[in-house]
């Protein structure tokens, strides 16, 4: 499947929807590659919306993208990114009915 990047601003972090990726195009280029190596795990992972495939495989997906985005910042030398990640709060605002 091929990715379309659209900037939009004030959109914060990116997201992923459908086969589109929206960043927020104030970010710095390292920023944006951070984040965007953060997303494409999630679609490589098949996630789709994530409500398909269920919590654990959305917690799963989560845990590699921040390994991956984490690696990357790193290598960039970008701030970490701190805090819990928030795969099953995302989960449950995005597939309320599961």
């Amino acid at each position: 499947m091929g990715l379309r990047i659209c900037y939009q601003p004030g959109q914060g972090r990116g997201v992923v929807s459908g086969g589109l990726v929206l960043l927020e195009p104030s970010e710095s280029n390292a920023e944006l590659a951070a984040q965007l190596s953060h997303l494409c795990t999630h679609v490589e992972d098949g996630l789709g919306d994530g409500c398909a495939r269920g919590s654990e495989a959305a917690r799963a997906s989560e845990e590699r993208a921040r390994g991956r985005e984490d690696r990357l910042r790193q290598r960039l030398a970008l701030p970490l990114r701190v805090g819990p990640a928030a795969a099953d709060e995302d989960y449950a605002r995005r597939c309320p009915a599961r």
